[in-house]
């Protein structure tokens, strides 16, 4: 009997820090201010339109901007940035394609050489 209580106040334990932690999350979320932007426009004779938004929290930071056709997005929380995309890595893979095309296209050119 005793070991049963004993085992059974433990998990009461564990489950009474779990919710205050929820509590102290819930708090946070309700009465530390965040600050959000979000702006777009389109143009009537642009085909693609443009915009950007932020989201900033104590600590947390998350940006991101649709312009000419390219997506570019970054969240840092503090210092340490969490995820980042858009312009170069874009970059990058138009330049490697456009390097495959080029040696395809050089590869055709040997054939007909030949």
């Amino acid at each position: 009997m005793l070991l049963v209580l004993g085992i059974l106040k433990w998990i009461l334990l564990i489950i009474l820090i779990l919710f205050l932690l929820l509590l102290i999350l819930l708090l946070l979320l309700l009465f530390v201010p965040f600050r959000y932007e979000i702006f777009g426009e389109k143009e009537r004779e642009e085909k693609i339109p443009r915009g950007r938004g932020k989201l900033s929290y104590p600590g947390l930071k998350i940006s991101g901007s649709f312009q000419e056709g390219n997506l570019e997005y970054k969240g840092k929380f503090l210092w340490i940035t969490l995820f980042e995309g858009g312009k170069e890595e874009n970059s990058e893979n138009e330049g490697a394609s456009e390097n495959g095309e080029d040696s395809e296209q050089q590869a055709g050119l040997t054939e007909e050489e030949n």
